[in-house]
This record gives C-alpha cells, sequence and structure tokens, in this order.
C-alpha cells in the first residue's frame, strides 16, 4: 500500500492540478469535488533555481488523495477520518511537503490498523507563525484518536520516539524516516482528548492565487451531526462566506425546522449515521416535501453509502474527511441549478 501511495504522489507532484466534478443525480449522488491547479514549476537553465523555478505544490490536493485512501481503510473497523486545515493557512508549498503528507499519512495507518474497533481519527494543522508575505512557515500536525491507549506498547514506541530510535511499527518506522528528511522526529502521548501523534516542519511556500473565501453565499443552512467540533467548524465556516446557520445541531430540532417552515432552510447538512441509527428517518425524509431545499450528507465510511441507498431523492454526498473545496464546489452548483432548473439537464 505504501508504495501505491507514494508512487500515486510523485506523479501529483509533477502534474498539473485535477479537478473532478460529478453529475448531479438521483443513485450515485453528487460529490463535487473541485480544487484549484497548483502552479506547475517552470524550466529553468539556472544553475541556482530561482524561487518561481522550484516546485509548487498544493497540499490540500495530496491531503484529499490519500483521504480516499483513508476512507476505504475506515470501513474495516468502521472508523472514520477528520481534518482540520484553517483556511489561513499556505496550501501551496515546495517539494519537500511530500515528506510531510507521508508521514501524516503513516500516523493515521498507525492508528487504523493497529486498534481493531472504531475509532476517529482526527488530523489537525496548525501555525503560530502566520504572517503576511511569508517564503516559509513552520506547519505544526496533531494526528489523535478519541481515546487514550494505556497498553505496554504505547509506552515503548513513545520512548523509542522520544529516543529517536526505531520503532517495531512499520508505521511509525516510516513516519521516522519522512520527518528525518526535514529534520524533524514524531512524538506520542496522551491527553484528556485521547491519544495523538505530533509532528511539524519548517517548509517552503508560497502566494496563493485564489481566495474562494471571498465569495459569499446567502443560503439559510441547517446543520445536523453527531460529533460537536465538526458542526461547530463547518458552522463558522459557512457563517464566515455569508450563510445564515442555524445554531443548533439536534437533529429533532432540524426536523421542526423543516416541517414548520418558520426557518426556510436553502441547504440542510446531515451526518449520513443518523439514518444509519434509525432507519425510519429514510422514510421521513423521502416524504418530506423538499422544494428548494438541497441536503448534503457527510459520509464517515463506505458503509453510509449503503443507507443512502435508500434515499429516492436528488442530494450530494461529501466523504469524510470533507475539504472545504468541495463546499465551494457543492455551493457553486446549487447557486447554478436555483438559478436554472434546467441546469445539468435535471
Amino acid at each position: 500500500m505504501k508504495a501505491v501511495v507514494l508512487g500515486a504522489l510523485a506523479i501529483l507532484a509533477a502534474t498539473a492540478g485535477f479537478a473532478a466534478r460529478k453529475l448531479f443525480a438521483k443513485k450515485p449522488a453528487v460529490s463535487g469535488k473541485i480544487f484549484s491547479a497548483a502552479p506547475k514549476a517552470k524550466e529553468s537553465d539556472s544553475v541556482v533555481p530561482r524561487r518561481e523555478d522550484i516546485a509548487q505544490i498544493d497540499i490540500l490536493k495530496i491531503l484529499k488523495f490519500q483521504s480516499e485512501i483513508l476512507f476505504e481503510e475506515c470501513t474495516k473497523y468502521d472508523s472514520t477520518l477528520y481534518l482540520s486545515f484553517p483556511p489561513q493557512l499556505p496550501r501551496i508549498y515546495g517539494g519537500e511537503v511530500l515528506n510531510l503528507t507521508s508521514a501524516v499519512f503513516d500516523a493515521c495507518e498507525f492508528f487504523l490498523q493497529n486498534i481493531a474497533e472504531p475509532i476517529r481519527v482526527s488530523v489537525e494543522f496548525s501555525s503560530k507563525e502566520l504572517r503576511a508575505n511569508m517564503s516559509s512557515v513552520k506547519l505544526d500536525v496533531r494526528v489523535g484518536i478519541d481515546r487514550e491507549l494505556k497498553d505496554p506498547r504505547t509506552y515503548a514506541l513513545k520512548s523509542a520516539l522520544e529516543s529517536a530510535a526505531s520503532t517495531d511499527d512499520e508505521y511509525l518506522t516510516s513516519a521516522q524516516t519522512h520527518l528525518r528528511t526535514l529534520g524533524s522526529h514524531p512524538s506520542i502521548g496522551a491527553d484528556g482528548r485521547g491519544t495523538f501523534i505530533k509532528m511539524d516542519a519548517v517548509l517552503s511556500c508560497f502566494a496563493q492565487k485564489q481566495d474562494f473565501s471571498a465569495k459569499k453565499y446567502d443560503y439559510n443552512v441547517i446543520i445536523t451531526h453527531k460529533n460537536r467540533a465538526i458542526f461547530e467548524e463547518l458552522r463558522d465556516f459557512l457563517n464566515g462566506l455569508g450563510c445564515d446557520v442555524m445554531p443548533n445541531s439536534n437533529w429533532e430540532s432540524a426536523k421542526r425546522h423543516l416541517n414548520d417552515f418558520i426557518y426556510v432552510a436553502d441547504v440542510v447538512i446531515l451526518d449520513a449515521e443518523i439514518l444509519r441509527a434509525n432507519i425510519s428517518e429514510i422514510n421521513y425524509l423521502n416524504a418530506l416535501e423538499k422544494d428548494g431545499v438541497f441536503f448534503i450528507f457527510l459520509l464517515k465510511n463506505k458503509h453510509s453509502l449503503k443507507v443512502l441507498e435508500g434515499l429516492s431523492f436528488k442530494f450530494f454526498k461529501l466523504e469524510m474527511p470533507y475539504f472545504y473545496d468541495e463546499f465551494y464546489a457543492t455551493l457553486d452548483i446549487i447557486e447554478k441549478i436555483k438559478n436554472d432548473e434546467n441546469f445539468l439537464g435535471l
């Protein structure tokens, strides 16, 4: 698997960015995926390459590619993956970023392959050094799960990582190798949120040519998700785009608004796990008057797809972890459909 991942990453790094878009239909549903193209490196005869000649890679393209592999891996033990990459972080980096993203992938695999029960793997990017016109930035990454591991092997791995010694785990060994090229190393620990692997790297970064956040959408939005952190992040993100988000993640409360039309929703973002937990909700949604309302389902893993097969209306679907680019693309499609009912030949 590792060879396949790294080989594909090399292809992605050498290729201009791609854009994927699926049609809005009943089955399969839309997964709006549009990404800005990472600029190509320019050819130069100079012995010392100019800054603009260095390979420029969109980190979110790489993370998206990896997440599609991990989405499949999550199905094994009914786990899920969550990614937090704040919009204010740079997204275009030099080629060395591939070592960081490979280490992140290895850390995710470490948890998914070693814990034979449902878990939520969270990948959180941050930086304390953001400023205008940066040429480099230190990225901090926390890859964690929602429980504390107290088995003896965890302590052994912690000691090995702290001493920069080799571990007996192939994924952590691989992560160590990638981070070593960046002058860094992973560390494992635990806190009130669970067990985590932390890493960091100083990377060259480039100006981002597209600013998606500049576009505004005037939509009434209902978000219902079992995970409060996901609800709050989506709420803040969509409020920042000009949307009016109902300040409650409770599904029963959302249903009251869908039934009484006091809060007329344009978009409903729904955790597909709510349908898995109660199949009768599928019948409720099928019978609901949905004129002018667009549903976006967030899929935990491939098990969620089976539940959506029972829906008889058109909808969008986004796999976890969702990416902001996917929401921009989906909201754009919704806008086009609202302006032209014949858009996409519906």
